[in-house]
């Protein structure tokens, strides 16, 4: 797999970035979650992310599909955005929910 240019990393920090709020919104749901239901909250919260992925990819789609032309044109596809941008995001929320887990339960 080659090495990620400057190119994919603007692109992705740039994509990130439009759904900050969004992602946000779910992290604090997934924290709640933690804090009621325990070690059980984690099968909710992948589900809740996944849904909220599936989510704002059909309503980026369909609202801002004119945006993803700049990111074409910086030779970075939809999907290689989306996955880069999903990856990441996975990468913050979990290492915030395990330390979340961690200061409550231990």
């Amino acid at each position: 797999m080659p090495i990620p240019n400057k190119k994919l990393l603007l692109g992705v920090r740039l994509f990130y970035r439009e759904y900050t709020v969004f992602n946000l919104i779910l992290t604090l749901v997934g924290i709640s979650f933690i804090m009621t239901l325990g070690e059980i909250s984690f099968i909710y919260i992948f589900w809740i992310k996944s849904l909220g992925y599936f989510v704002f990819g059909a309503l980026y789609l369909m609202g801002k599909r004119k945006h993803l032309y700049f990111f074409h044109n910086l030779g970075i596809s939809a999907f290689s955005l989306f996955g880069a941008s999903i990856v990441l995001d996975i990468l913050i929320s979990l290492s915030i929910f395990i330390i979340t887990y961690q200061i409550i339960y231990h």
